[in-house]
């Protein structure tokens, strides 16, 4: 019998840092997403913002959001680990949306690699607080920019 992905949609800023105290982080809400029999956790943004704030205009994906990060010392490789980990001991799998089609105007990605991105206003458009990954104009740059990420 082929079953469907049960996803549990996962808002960083409403769940808290990913470390606290008191059940009060993101593992102390994986017991409750198993048990309404969820077997996928959907991880909205929760990388760095840009200057507009918006989570999916990310400035950095190896920085965590500040409200993400919390006050621990841990390295975000690390507590991403840690509830991957514990997600997987409940029996849930883990994804993350992670936006390549846009990034912040002040993303080093942007500035290191301008011919990568279109920015500006577009033809009759309003200004935006983001650029766009030309991802319809040539697909070798954007296996680059997804092996650059994945490599450091």
């Amino acid at each position: 019998m082929i079953t469907h992905p049960r996803i549990y949609h996962f808002h960083p800023l409403l769940a808290g840092p990913m470390e606290g105290s008191g059940g009060k982080d993101w593992q102390g809400h994986l017991d409750r997403i198993a048990a309404m029999n969820f077997d996928w956790v959907l991880l909205a943004p929760f990388n760095q913002p840009g200057a507009s704030g918006n989570l999916h205009v990310i400035r950095d994906p190896y920085v965590l959001h500040p409200l993400v990060k919390g006050s621990t010392s841990k390295p975000a490789d690390e507590l991403l680990r840690d509830f991957v980990s514990a997600a997987r001991a409940q029996g849930l799998r883990v994804m993350m949306d992670l936006v390549f089609h846009q990034s912040a105007v002040d993303a080093p990605l942007v500035s290191k690699h301008p011919d990568w991105y279109r920015t500006g206003l577009p033809p009759g458009g309003e200004a935006v607080s983001y650029t766009h990954l030309r991802a319809h104009e040539t697909q070798e740059v954007i296996s680059y920019a997804v092996f650059c990420l994945k490599r450091g």
